[in-house]
């Protein structure tokens, strides 16, 4: 013992159990965890260092001191008198003293009574009389064995209640001891007692206090089904309030079993429970755990907060612990991370009062949880590994799951996915051998986001699919999007986008079109490790989407806490880009397609790199651009670089552009906007356009999906007197209403979540050029309003704005629905229908040009191979000719680009362009016939409701962004 210490005021910087640790490692001239021998001090250390060893939250120094005077006999004897008397001590404040002992309240309290020094004191402490008042704060000798079992139990002392209980007779000493076993994490020991108790002699009380224990007992080994004749037991013969316990147990056993009807009722009957000032926490705690049943956090938080809120002091330190512990789970549950671990720190503290393991089974395990969540894992895996082996010793095969899958967790937490999918694979056949199903779509889930993350995207699907439900719950509403896209399913990926800081930024990944600057400054809102990973898995959904300084403050945030796998891919974008610029300088002979490679490889797929003339405009790199700007004069026009940040390598990318790229030369009208041809019906709708072009008028052009809307578009504004304006574009299908609205008219700072400064809409950007509408048909009803108002009068509306604006644009509109249609049904606006039709263009489709497809493919053919001669065979243009290309010249285009690259020996035959022989010609395979389905499936969805992408996505119960890329993949537009 050390004597004459003297304390400074304040919080001590290191936690009690550290210096413990020191004191055993210098008494014993050993390292912590390998003090050895047979002596009983020795045992004593060892069992105290193997408690102090967890480092997640302090002990409390009383505490330590009743574990070592509990653990260590010896210490009453009389060589250790003067050891024992260091446990007095006095505060002096101001002049004033106040004796103290450290150790429990109630041996505190005997030995203060009737001394008044500190000598006294300290000699009370070195006499037997000490043994004693420890002995009867122990053993409460004087009361019947069953009432100080009782008493023990509620203060904690599971152990001592036991042995009580033990030596006592009858059946109410028999299940005292069960619960104190079931309190113990005795499983196995408390059942065997439970099946061999006879329940004929117990009372209501005991009956419905058992009941709540076989529902525990069973329910932990994986087996709830067992509790049922204990449960009916209470139920039959407890009566009042008593009556009401039988029903909350009946209702917990109901919600172990997956019966939310039945736990609803019993619920519903115990209901009067709530208004019993003695009971009603027992019913908000059930009413609690329901709610989380049915994932409704806000209602669990709301039960439970006012269960310890108003009855705190009505429980024993047990349930105390316990309702603390469902409190924090509600609250993570809700997204509340921090509340939560506040609320695991409380029950850590009431449990480390307690006898047993739920400290570190329960509670401590839940901490660790929440720790892996926010990215803090110092410590954690120490308390799985003691979870573990004491669950698995108990034989809580449920706790003994969830131990599996958050050490699965951790290894993914430390940025080793390959060591995650083992801990997976092995916790899996170890449930499957004792044929439990706990936490496995848990585990499946897990083993998902370690494949995604290592690309792995095929096996990451199987693994969901074997899943019980959806992954709602099990990760942050952030990663849902991560964990289906990298496992290749986008569509599934856009419905899981929930709302928060981070459905902005998956939306604009998912979409395609990239996240607005202003988005990632939302980052702020999630913690530092979530919003780091955030970043890491937008990364790796889309490389180079992430801005540069973003990703690299990510890296360091994933470096700092231990994920040093995500922050070296992190890392491995920012410093590739420099390999990249070193492998483009090495190709002698460039193409027009190298520049946008070399920004997509340099990690800056999300900048913009364009040419503008008065009478041309050509966009290089179509990234989503930024608030920095940079230009340099070109060929008579303009370069003009945007991006979020013009860094160094930004600068070195378009100094390389300015000296490598020059605009396509400038041919006939028609070429030059890449309209090829002389197809009759072709050539009228061109001409149709240029003398529309002349005219101020509205334009609507009409064609099936890749005829070419867009640069008949481009024709008409370049051969218009507004050709010195901007050309801007917008497809209506991609984005959400809000977002429409937005890119539209523009918005006000402030008009909706996000929106922190003002921006101008296209018309407004458009001043005195044209906009272009494409896919029409799409058009949510209220912008259809806005817009016939810019048609009619030239005004616009900011979002959130009062004030209107006047603009001068030229409307052309496209699409490729039946509008006549659409306006007949009422989801078209017929007035401004009329209003865009003024000028009708219709674009033939492919299949219907005749020798167009001898044009296009020798124009394709030369433009694909610069740099060499590359000839068709005659097989292969007769399977050419013979396709219905649905998809149009775009899927032309697409198929000789693919073939080009293909044939090698400059020659391409039929098996470079990968078209079946006949339509009827692939049906016969799996995949061809689940795509076929697919496609009819979802061509029918869009026939019964004529076109309308929104009810078509409530046919078949999917979100309408969903249904938008469906439809691109199956080629049906």
């Amino acid at each position: 013992m050390l004597r004459g210490v003297v304390a400074r005021p304040g919080r001590p910087l290191a936690w009690p159990q550290k210096s413990l640790l020191e004191l055993a490692a210098l008494l014993f001239s050993a390292p912590v965890g390998e003090i050895a021998g047979r002596g009983e001090a020795r045992r004593v250390a060892r069992g105290l260092v193997e408690r102090c060893r967890q480092r997640l939250v302090p002990l409390a120094p009383d505490d330590g001191v009743r574990q070592l005077l509990d653990s260590a006999g010896f210490l009453w004897e009389e060589p250790f008198a003067a050891g024992r008397a260091a446990l007095a001590g006095e505060y002096v404040v101001a002049g004033r003293s106040r004796l103290w002992v450290a150790g429990p309240g109630a041996f505190r309290r005997r030995l203060l009574a009737g001394v008044a020094s500190a000598r006294g004191l300290r000699g009370r402490l070195r006499s037997p009389e000490a043994r004693s008042h420890w002995r009867r704060r122990r053993e409460a000798s004087c009361a019947p064995p069953v009432d100080s079992a009782r008493r023990l139990l509620a203060r904690g002392r599971f152990e001592m209640a036991q042995r009580i209980a033990e030596s006592a007779r009858g059946v109410e000493a028999a299940a005292l001891g069960i619960r104190c076993r079931t309190r113990l994490g005795r499983l196995e020991a408390a059942r065997r007692a439970l099946s061999r108790l006879d329940p004929t002699h117990l009372g209501g009380d005991e009956l419905a206090e058992l009941a709540e224990t076989a529902v525990s007992l069973h329910a932990n080994q994986g087996r709830a089904e067992a509790a049922r004749p204990w449960v009916e037991r209470a139920l039959r013969r407890a009566s009042g309030s008593l009556h009401g316990r039988a029903l909350l147990s009946a209702a917990s056993l109901a919600r172990e079993c997956g019966d939310l009807v039945e736990m609803d009722r019993c619920l519903q009957l115990a209901r009067p429970a709530a208004d019993d000032a003695g009971a009603a926490w027992r019913w908000r705690q059930a009413a609690g755990l329901a709610a989380l049943a049915r994932r409704d956090p806000a209602a669990a938080c709301r039960h439970l907060g006012r269960a310890v809120r108003d009855s705190r002091r009505r429980m024993d330190r047990f349930e105390a612990a316990s309702l603390w512990n469902d409190l924090a789970v509600a609250r993570a549950d809700a997204g509340d991370l921090a509340g939560a671990e506040r609320a695991l720190l409380h029950a850590v503290r009431l449990h480390e009062r307690l006898d047993g393991p739920r400290r570190t089974t329960l509670a401590l395990c839940n901490l660790a949880e929440l720790r892996l969540r926010r990215g803090r894992v110092d410590g954690v895996r120490e308390i799985l590994d003691r979870s573990a082996r004491r669950n698995r010793a108990d034989g809580n095969w449920r706790g003994l799951a969830y131990d599996r899958e958050l050490v699965a967790r951790y290894e993914l937490a430390r940025g080793r996915p390959e060591r995650a999918l083992e801990r997976v694979e092995s916790a899996l056949d170890e449930l499957g051998r004792r044929r439990l199903h706990e936490r496995e779509s848990a585990l499946h889930a897990v083993a998902g986001r370690a494949l995604g993350w290592l690309g792995r995207a095929g096996s990451a699907s199987r693994s969901l699919d074997r899943m019980r439900g959806g992954p709602a719950g099990l990760f942050e509403p952030e990663e849902l999007p991560a964990l289906q896209a990298l496992a290749g399913r986008r569509a599934e990926a856009l419905e899981s986008v929930a709302g928060g800081p981070a459905a902005s930024l998956w939306l604009g990944v998912l979409g395609g079109v990239g996240p607005e600057p202003a988005e990632w400054g939302r980052l702020a809102e999630l913690e530092p490790y979530r919003a780091a990973r955030l970043v890491a898995d937008l990364e790796l959904v889309a490389p180079g989407s992430a801005p540069r300084r973003r990703a690299r403050w990510a890296a360091r945030v994933l470096e700092r806490a231990g994920n040093r796998w995500l922050a070296r891919r992190l890392e491995g974008s920012l410093s590739g880009a420099w390999s990249a610029v070193e492998s483009y300088l090495a190709v002698e002979r460039r193409s027009a397609s190298d520049l946008p490679e070399l920004f997509r490889r340099a990690g800056y797929a999300g900048a913009f790199l364009g040419w503008r003339r008065a009478a041309a405009e050509h966009v290089i790199v179509p990234g989503a651009g930024g608030d920095e700007e940079r230009r340099a004069a070109l060929a008579g026009g303009s370069l003009v670089l945007r991006a979020d940040r013009i860094d160094g390598v930004l600068r070195a990318l378009f100094a390389l552009a300015l000296r490598d790229w020059r605009p396509p030369p400038l041919v006939s009208a028609a070429r030059a906007e890449g309209v090829i041809g002389s197809c009759p019906a072709l050539l009228s709708a061109l001409d149709r356009a240029r003398r529309l072009a002349a005219r101020e008028v509205p334009i609507l052009i009409l064609g099936e999906t890749g005829t070419g809307k867009e640069l008949v578009a481009r024709h008409v504004h370049r051969s218009s007197s507004r050709q010195g304006g901007s050309l801007l574009s917008l497809n209506s299908a991609t984005l959400s209403e809000s977002l429409v609205l937005s890119d539209l008219f523009g918005h006000a700072r402030g008009a909706f979540t996000g929106a922190d400064r003002d921006r101008a809409g296209i018309f407004e950007a458009a001043r005195d050029g044209t906009v272009f509408l494409d896919e029409l048909g799409d058009l949510p009803l209220q912008a259809q309003g806005m817009l016939l108002r810019v048609l009619q009068e030239g005004e616009v509306r900011r979002l959130g704005e009062s004030r209107v604006r006047r603009v001068d644009v030229r409307v052309i509109g496209a699409t490729h629905r039946p509008l006549e249609r659409l306006t007949a049904d009422g989801r078209f606006r017929q007035d401004l229908f009329y209003r865009l039709a003024v000028g009708r263009i219709e674009l033939p489709p492919l299949r219907e040009r005749g020798g167009d497809l001898e044009l296009l493919t020798d124009h394709f053919l030369r433009r694909f191979s610069s740099d060499r001669r590359v000839g068709l065979t005659d097989r292969a243009r007769d399977r050419l000719a013979a396709h219905d290309w649905p998809g149009n010249v775009r899927e032309l285009a697409n198929c000789l680009a693919v073939a080009v690259a293909l044939a090698e020996d400059g020659v391409v035959s039929v098996r470079h362009l990968g078209l079946p022989e006949s339509e009827a010609a692939n049906r016969g395979g799996y995949h061809q016939r689940v795509l076929d389905f697919r496609r009819r499936l979802v061509a029918d969805a869009l026939d019964a409701a004529d076109g309308n992408r929104a009810a078509a996505a409530r046919r078949l119960g999917m979100s309408r962004q969903a249904l938008s890329y469906l439809v691109r993949a199956l080629r049906l537009e």
